[in-house]
């Protein structure tokens, strides 16, 4: 058997990373829902599929064998930088603990606002994650924004025919990383994954007042090495 060298490795992931983000890119246009990596703005869609793919870099780096998996994009965080749960400000302010981020990485912002989107559950779920010992691939179990009509910046549950025609996307990305388990943030993406056919544990959505409660959930399912 042919000896597969480091870069060659690193090589191999990328490529199936950035067909992973390919397939995201050619999802088919649904009503209502946008797609942070095939807008029709090139600009803003080349940024957020290459932050995708230095997150999904990142990650794979550190290994995750859990997967945390929120419900959909919502409107100030993914939509703008396209990793789930995280907002400009995250991609600022970086989590040290796990040397996750960072504009100095590369990462960047795609919105005009002058300091950027900050999404409140998503600071809680990295400020949370920064406390456990190892990193869990965060992704949602619909991968595109859905929003309401006549608002593009608002967000609704996706339907269950936008997660069953969409099932595929979340199970690739499980097999990419070799994801032994699940975790469902909140009863919607519990919901979610049991419709597609994923048993998970449930933790408590960190929105409203949720913030204690999702940190001893989550420390109590990843807090041990």
């Amino acid at each position: 058997m042919p000896i597969i060298r480091e870069p060659e490795k690193e090589q191999c992931v990328i490529q199936e990373l950035q067909s992973f983000i390919n397939l995201l890119a050619g999802l088919e246009a649904q009503e209502l829902c946008f797609n942070p990596y095939a807008s029709g703005d090139s600009d803003r869609d080349s940024i957020r599929c290459n932050n995708l793919l230095l997150y999904l870099q990142e990650m794979h780096h550190a290994g995750p064998r859990e997967m945390l998996v929120g419900e959909a994009p919502g409107y100030n965080g993914c939509h703008w930088t396209g990793i789930p749960f995280t907002s400009e400000r995250e991609l600022q302010r970086g989590v040290p603990a796990h040397g996750l981020f960072g504009l100095e990485k590369g990462y960047r912002w795609t919105s005009d606002k002058e300091l950027g989107y900050t999404e409140p559950s998503g600071t809680i779920l990295w400020s949370v994650i920064s406390e456990l010992p190892r990193l869990p691939l965060v992704w949602n179990a619909f991968p595109l924004h859905p929003y309401k009509s006549g608002n593009l910046l608002s967000n609704r549950t996706p339907t269950e025919q936008e997660l069953v025609s969409h099932a595929a996307v979340l199970h690739r990305l499980a097999e990419i990383f070799e994801i032994e388990s699940f975790i469902a943030v909140g009863h919607k993406a519990e919901r979610v994954l049991a419709e597609l056919g994923i048993s998970a544990p449930r933790v408590r959505h960190p929105a409203n007042g949720g913030k204690a409660e999702f940190s001893r959930g989550l420390h109590y399912l990843l807090g041990r090495q």
